[in-house]
């Protein structure tokens, strides 16, 4: 009754980094004031369902229902524990696999059964190994103890972390992060990046070690960096934090974005990053096309809202573009922030790094303000802004630490980044298609594209500072 059960808590944060929904159904009582008795983080949990809030209590069936709307499921997709045999013989009643918790660390060992994934070892970030992503556990082993010169121990744990080709190591009190590249060319670039960006005093992860296509290791480039551990925000709403500590956070992440892109490309070599087939003078212009190809060799059908959207980029990319380093996909959950401040400690995610307009990025960050639900990284959940500033103090907080006195053509950079999303969603699709075919997801984030080009654009264009003469030419 005092605090959370560790193994539990453990438990919870595991199964949402695969997906699940997680519930807190109690039988709770309020404190004076008001306030109700929950000694959780409810930044955890889906959906809370208290006693004393809805006047109803277990094992009473109705409670279970409504919990179970709230979370949008039906009772047999529910799986659920109590240490209590009547609220669980209630639970199966209505249709949910019940779980009796007599020993927290046996009740967990039951639900891995039924959930079919680990729910030990939590890190931010990481989800558990699928059989077709195992590496080569003996192998990697000798590798890492020549590579590194430390006293490792011959047991090893992994873990995918964030994709199917990045693995966190843990050995002891050692943590590694490996990342395989598809090349050597590929992993050439991506470390002469990093070591050019540790130089330059932007935070990223250090390397310690590479492997080209040579290997026996894995059959594949990698190179091997150290873990830097900290907080990742993969809900760009960051429950649990204040409104400051919010703003605060974001207000660091354009700091860094910043810092990015102030990097000298001369003197660190990476002048070279940019795309070779880039059309010379207009970045854009070859992007746009880029990934108008990607989508159209990836149509399951015709979707008039994308083809309408290409025109309309093509016909109003910029005429004037800066040129700097690029993330390429830069966002709140690429960086690894300090467990204690809102300091920046590592950017992630340098693999589609290159040279070029550097409003990209910028767009790129604020696509979480206004994305649909389902195509967000948030599982569905509506964007919460508290505390958090809006697209159009973003882009004015970009310009002031930048020395820029506007952004123009704020909404082409925007549409071009949900258009991007679109041709990335087909491409999944088409990759994954079954033979059935959905589509409503792309056309959403197309609209949303759209509404940018057309009225939303012009309308958060028009609030920024020293845009009235511009949009009035």
């Amino acid at each position: 009754m005092s605090r959370p059960v560790t193994v539990m808590m453990d438990a919870v944060q595991c199964a949402r980094a695969e997906g699940f929904k997680t519930a807190v159904l109690s039988n709770n009582f309020l404190l004076p004031g008001g306030k109700s008795y929950l000694p959780l983080d409810i930044s955890l949990f889906d959906v809370i369902v208290e006693s004393c809030r809805v006047g109803l209590c277990k094992p009473d069936l109705r409670i279970y229902q409504l919990c179970a709307e709230r979370l949008g499921v039906s009772p047999h997709e529910v799986v659920f524990l109590d240490d209590l045999s009547f609220n669980v013989e209630a639970a199966v009643q209505l249709g949910m696999h019940g779980i009796m918790v007599r020993d927290p660390g046996l009740a967990v060992k039951e639900l891995e059964q039924v959930l079919k994934v680990p729910l030990s070892g939590y890190r931010p970030g990481t989800l558990s190994v699928g059989l077709n992503w195992q590496l080569p556990m003996n192998q990697l082993t000798q590798y890492l103890k020549k590579a590194t010169q430390l006293p490792l121990t011959d047991h090893i744990m992994s873990q995918s972390y964030l994709t199917d080709s990045t693995y966190l190591l843990s050995c002891g009190q050692h943590r590694f992060v490996l990342k395989k590249k598809p090349s050597n060319e590929a992993l050439q670039k991506e470390i002469r990046l990093l070591k050019a960006l540790k130089e330059a005093r932007v935070p990223v992860p250090s390397v310690i070690a590479q492997h080209e296509m040579s290997s026996n290791v894995l059959g594949t480039p990698f190179y091997l960096t150290l873990y830097c551990p900290g907080r990742v925000f993969t809900d760009h709403s960051i429950p649990g934090e204040d409104p400051q500590g919010k703003r605060h956070i974001y207000e660091t992440m354009i700091k860094t974005l910043c810092q990015i892109h102030r990097v000298d490309l001369k003197t660190t070599g990476l002048e070279n990053l940019r795309d070779p087939v880039c059309i010379l003078g207009d970045f854009m212009e070859s992007e746009v096309k880029k990934w108008a190809q990607q989508f159209k060799a990836n149509e399951i059908q015709p979707i008039p809202a994308v083809d309408r959207l290409i025109d309309w980029l093509l016909l109003h990319r910029p005429k004037h573009q800066r040129t700097t380093l690029l993330h390429g996909s830069f966002s709140l959950n690429n960086l690894v922030f300090d467990s204690e401040t809102p300091d920046v400690r590592a950017v992630l995610g340098w693999s589609l790094s290159t040279v070029g307009d550097p409003l990209v990025d910028l767009a790129s960050c604020c696509m979480p303000h206004f994305l649909p639900p389902v195509a967000s990284t948030q599982r569905g959940r509506k964007f919460v802004p508290m505390g958090i500033p809006s697209a159009e103090e973003i882009f004015e907080l970009y310009s002031k630490e930048m020395g820029l006195e506007y952004i123009p053509n704020w909404q082409f950079y925007m549409a071009f980044c949900f258009f991007r999303q679109a041709a990335i969603l087909q491409t999944n699709y088409k990759t994954s298609f079954k033979g059935t075919t959905n589509t409503s997801e792309i056309e959403d984030i197309a609209h949303v594209a759209w509404d940018f080009a057309t009225k939303e654009g012009f309308r958060i264009f028009n609030a920024l500072p020293g845009s009235a003469s511009l949009s009035e030419k």
